[in-house]
């Protein structure tokens, strides 16, 4: 089976490879609160903007093709779900011709 490309999982770890709390994160980007960090690690939501992320490379020291590869990956799964979803939703009502 495929691993699945996991973008949340890919920042947690370069966070706290940092010795960053999501707290500290949120203030860097100037956040309201770590929620949004949270959410973003957990892969909730409509995901990390792309400004945001730009920062979180450079804060995090993350090589930027690794993290538009696991992006682009990540991306690809979640329409292929999407879609797979809607097209196979109910095939026994489909007439076959």
């Amino acid at each position: 089976m495929k691993r699945k490309a996991d973008l949340g999982l890919l920042l947690k770890e370069a966070r706290t490879k940092k010795g960053m709390s999501q707290a500290d994160v949120a203030e860097f980007l100037k956040l309201n609160s770590p929620q949004s960090i949270s959410d973003w690690e957990r892969n909730y939501g409509s995901g990390v903007p792309l400004p945001s992320l730009k920062q979180l490379i450079k804060l995090y020291g993350m090589e930027t093709d690794v993290v538009f590869d696991t992006l682009l990956e990540y991306q690809c799964q979640k329409l292929e779900e999407s879609l797979s979803a809607e097209f196979f939703k109910n095939p026994s009502a489909q007439k076959r011709r």
